[in-house]
């Protein structure tokens, strides 16, 4: 971006933080007014608004209806009937969105539209890194030496992108049922902690949505433990929650705007 004027940025915060008033309060006050970038150039921000991050993608639902609506036909046990548009997932639906970061596993319920952080949290030692993590001490173990930390970038992309890693001369095929297997033993704390956080508020959800970098082992591990719950995974869930957050800011930008007109 070559901006130099931003009218409203949308921030999100770990679930955790955000319920704690001062860290977003201190993150307003961090990004609000000119902000240096490089010592050279700077940018002049209007308005900061601070969200928890998974509201960023359930936001992202509103350029996602056709893939909610094919979930929602495998599962006709459910109930549900196919969505006509954005507003009415809004106004009838409870999701819960699980976002596997890299260290951490937060999840947002949103009751018709509002977020309820009652029954929303985040577990610690819950992301992609505890995957990782475990994988790599399988392979470790099958190959007898340590994998040295140059590694270790190659075998997360590896793991998020279904690459095969290279290692010692050999391809090692990450859909390898052991290493299926090692990921699966990763998330299922993970999973049962968000499962309990969450409470009695699973018999008024509706859908599961997966965002974040490498969901998959989560929503496997979800969908076994819940078979009947639609489980949505966009197709480019990494850039779920940034997506759902521009689309934050560009709703607040054009709602000032017609205030602003209507006012004059």
């Amino acid at each position: 971006m070559d901006e130099d004027h931003i009218d409203v940025l949308v921030l999100g915060l770990p679930v955790s933080h955000f319920r704690d008033p001062s860290k977003p309060a201190a993150l307003k006050k961090a990004y609000t007014g000119t902000i240096d970038l490089d010592g050279v150039r700077s940018v002049v921000i209007d308005k900061v608004v601070v969200r928890p991050q998974p509201m960023g993608g359930f936001y992202s639902l509103n350029r996602h209806i056709d893939g909610i609506n094919k979930v929602i036909a495998k599962y006709p046990q459910s109930g549900l009937k196919p969505l006509a548009d954005w507003n009415q997932l809004v106004d009838t639906m409870t999701i819960v969105t699980v976002d596997p970061g890299e260290y951490t596993l937060d999840w947002l319920l949103v009751n018709r539209g509002r977020p309820n952080t009652d029954v929303s949290g985040a577990a610690a030692d819950a992301g992609r890194h505890r995957v990782m993590t475990t994988v790599k001490e399988h392979l470790e173990s099958k190959i007898g030496r340590t994998i040295a930390p140059s590694n270790l970038n190659r075998l997360n992309n590896s793991l998020r992108t279904g690459a095969v890693f290279k290692l010692d001369g050999r391809a090692i095929d990450m859909a390898d049922p052991e290493i299926l297997a090692a990921a699966r033993r990763a998330v299922r704390d993970p999973v049962g902690i968000m499962m309990n956080g969450i409470k009695g508020a699973w018999d008024i959800i509706d859908t599961v949505v997966m965002v974040g970098g490498h969901p998959a082992h989560y929503a496997e591990e979800i969908a076994e433990r819940m078979p009947d719950m639609p489980i949505y995974v966009p197709k480019h869930s990494v850039f779920a929650n940034v997506e759902g957050l521009q689309l934050i800011g560009e709703g607040i930008a054009k709602a000032e705007a017609l205030a602003g007109a209507e006012a004059a």
